[in-house]
């Protein structure tokens, strides 16, 4: 597991930096505003970088029988509902009471597919 984790860090460490070296467009560059949490101007849309390194680790997780079918299912299916909406709200603003909600939704729905008990 140390193995993959490690690959995994690895893996998105080099595909960030073929991202910020290679941008798909130069549109890509963000000023800040109030909502952003960085202060200087950034590449956009790079939680795609994550969520593609976050993929590539639970599929091999799955495959190497590091993770269980559930818990794969599970973490993807959430990561893939948090990582659409990040990507809209990057593309278009997206009320951030929304946003929230989605998030809420996929931490619920990856609880139910779990078969977590709340008694």
């Amino acid at each position: 597991m140390t193995i993959l984790v490690a690959t995994s860090f690895f893996i998105s460490m080099i595909l960030g930096w073929i991202y910020l070296r290679f941008p798909p467009s130069t549109d890509l560059i963000v000023i800040p505003n109030k909502r952003s949490a960085h202060l200087t101007p950034t590449i956009e849309r790079g939680g795609l970088v994550i969520i593609l390194t976050f993929g590539i680790f639970l599929f091999f997780g799955n495959l190497f029988g590091f993770l269980d079918s559930g818990i794969y299912l599970s973490l993807f299916f959430c990561a893939s509902l948090v990582g659409i909406v990040g990507f809209i709200d990057d593309v278009s603003e997206v009320n951030p009471l929304l946003r929230i909600t989605s998030h809420f939704v996929a931490a619920l729905l990856g609880l139910y597919i779990l078969e977590f008990n709340f008694h």
